[in-house]
Formats: structure tokens, sequence, C-alpha cells
């Protein structure tokens, strides 16, 4: 209970860009496995910048912890600082990287391949590409936040 009383705000929206990214991320994997999307494969610009963002999310939010500690080294919070910053860089470049690839499926599907099943395939597109401006843009606002009530 100390440890849920002791965090920020920006925990929490730190965790909540953490949970987006990674549910973008599975749609993007829904998206790659679907009838339509199938031949197109997976980007691995995609999945590095995705994994990527899970791992710094995760150095955020452990980091922000052992900063608000006595004794923590001088550096941890520029490390920190960098950390906020490439989560949100890369959450745009793993969005960039999907709609690249889907952008001329997208209007093939809408203008001449419409049919249910396409559509369904292009709505899971459409709803990863979503979560991840959804996940960028909570990381934005957190790297406003502090994420511990000690370090604040």
């Amino acid at each position: 209970m100390n440890f849920i009383k002791q965090q920020s705000i920006g925990f929490y929206v730190n965790v909540l860009a953490l949970v987006a990214a990674v549910v973008a991320l599975v749609y993007y994997f829904i998206n790659c496995h679907t009838s339509y999307f199938l031949s197109s494969g997976m980007n691995p610009a995609v999945l590095a910048c995705s994994f990527g963002v899970v791992v710094l999310e995760l150095v955020v939010l452990g980091g922000s912890q052992a900063a608000a500690s006595a004794g923590s080294p001088k550096w941890l919070p520029i490390v920190l600082d960098v950390c906020v910053v490439a989560v949100s860089v890369l959450l745009m470049c793993a969005f960039a990287f999907f709609l690249s690839d889907r952008v001329n499926a997208i209007a093939s599907i809408a203008t001449f391949n419409q049919n249910a099943q396409n559509m369904a395939d292009l709505m899971s597109a459409v709803y990863g590409m979503i979560a991840y401006v959804i996940a960028a843009l909570l990381s934005i606002i957190a790297s406003y936040m502090k994420v511990n009530k000690r370090n604040a």
C-alpha cells in the first residue's frame, strides 16, 4: 500500500501509455495475420520500435523508483529523461512505419475490394494505428509529469 501512495499521476499515465503500446502491438500482430495483409508480412521496424517502447517504459517506471531513493546516481535522471523522449519518438516511428506499410492497401480496400472480410482486416489496422497514436499522446503527456512523489 505504501508503494501506491508514493506514486504520482505520472506513474499511472506511464502505465496507461505502456498498456496502449502493448495493445497496439497486439493489434499489429493480429493485422499481420489477417487474410488480406498476410502476404505483407511483419515489418521489423514496427516490431523493433514497439519492443523498444515496452523496454524503455519499464526502464522509466523502474528507474524513477530508484531515482527517488537516497544514494541514486547523479546520471540516472538524465538517462530517464532521454528514455521518456525516446518512448514518444519510437511510438511515432512505429505508427509511421505501420501506416506506410498499409496506406496502399487501405486505398485499395476503400475503392475496389470492399467486402466484409477485407473491411474487417482494414479495421484491425485502423484500431492498431489509433492505439499507437493514443500511446504516443499518453507518453507525451506523461513526459511532463513526475512519476514518484518523492522526487516531485
